[in-house]
């Protein structure tokens, strides 16, 4: 659970083992932290925007490569099982 309290945020677990303990207090937070308040920048989002782009574009070539190695390697492999299958 995180709650907002204005400059700060609140991060509390609660846990709830009383099916396995008996006795166990489930309204006790098991953590218990407070956190700086999480402000985005203002262009984070243009700049998330750019490396997604950027992502796109390179999974693209990785796939280009990886297919045009693989249709290379097979032809090598080939070969090489022809010749261990001849001797």
């Amino acid at each position: 659970m995180v709650s907002s309290a204005g400059n700060q945020d609140n991060l509390r677990v609660f846990l709830d083992f009383a099916d396995f303990e008996p006795g166990w207090d489930s309204s006790i937070p098991i953590i218990d932290k407070r956190l700086p308040a999480q402000v985005p920048l203002s262009g984070s989002a243009e700049a998330v925007s750019v490396a997604t782009e950027a992502v796109g574009s390179a999974s693209t070539v990785i796939a280009v490569t990886t297919v045009a190695t693989n249709v290379v390697l097979s032809g090598a492999l080939a070969q090489v099982w022809g010749m261990i299958n001849g001797m």
